[in-house]
């Protein structure tokens, strides 16, 4: 029986060494003087934009969470303050909210509900598994679109592979916001650079993605650049139906209340 493994090309070891040599920047990041620190988060939070799940937004920063009330206050560059639940936001601005240094302050020490983590673990499980199902059927229809190559075997090989390199990047990245986020808290350069580590991690994946599949179908990276694009535009349009139109066809809750009543009630956040 074969075994197939990854063939890590010199643009993929040279993503992973610098992954570790990030490790210096984030130790030089957590060795701010105490001095430095204090006044970095004696400046105001940064501005950011919040999507309301009513629709529209609002320009404020994130300045408090409430566990008792689950509350969350929000200051604007008026210094006025307004107060939403979780529930007001859009799935993206959820996800912006829990990874924001006021949240993560806020919930040291805090002990959601007793079997809380087994019933989000369960109510991920499916979607979990049916975006992976996306993703591939999206990814074998774009190759078949653009190199006409049908071939589910060779397909599955591909995208797990492509998988794997996601899970790398994806964790490497992860590692340098939280290392980023303890270093530099509210500082209002820390969106900056967040957004630099995203974006840096999304086109060296989107680069190393690429030269795997010109590499396994015998074409170019351009090529498999191609078959990336037009798999990600095939993706969109699957998740639009599955998450957008299908919900308000058959009046069943959107995305922004899946979030809430299946992960965030039982952690006891909303």
């Amino acid at each position: 029986m074969r075994i197939f493994l990854p063939r890590l090309s010199q643009a993929t070891i040279v993503a992973l060494a610098l992954g570790v040599l990030s490790l210096n920047p984030l130790s030089a990041i957590a060795s701010i003087a105490p001095s430095q620190r204090a006044k970095e988060k004696a400046d105001p939070p940064a501005i950011q934009t919040w999507e309301l799940a009513t629709g529209g937004t609002v320009e404020a920063s994130i300045v408090g969470y409430s566990l008792q009330n689950r509350i969350i206050t929000l200051q604007n560059k008026e210094g006025s303050t307004a107060h939403i639940a979780p529930r007001d936001l859009t799935a993206l601005s959820k996800l912006k909210w829990l990874t924001s240094p006021v949240f993560i302050t806020t919930i040291r020490g805090y002990q959601p509900p007793k079997g809380a983590s087994l019933t989000v673990a369960s109510a991920l499980v499916s979607p979990a598994l049916g975006t992976l199902l996306g993703a591939f059927l999206a990814f074998w229809f774009s190759v078949s679109m653009v190199n006409g190559q049908k071939m589910l075997r060779r397909a599955t090989i591909t995208f797990s592979i492509c998988v794997l390199y996601v899970i790398i990047i994806g964790a490497s990245a992860a590692f340098m916001l939280r290392g980023i986020s303890i270093g530099l808290g509210d500082s209002p350069v820390a969106p900056m650079i967040h957004s630099a580590v995203l974006v840096g991690s999304v086109v060296a994946l989107i680069a190393i993605i690429s030269n795997r599949i010109g590499g396994d179908y015998g074409t170019s990276g351009g090529s498999g650049f191609g078959i990336v694009m037009v798999g990600l535009g095939i993706g969109l349009i699957m998740a639009t139906v599955t998450l957008y139109v299908l919900p308000r066809t058959l009046e069943q809750p959107g995305l922004d209340e899946w979030f809430t009543d299946r992960l965030l009630m039982p952690l006891g956040l909303a």
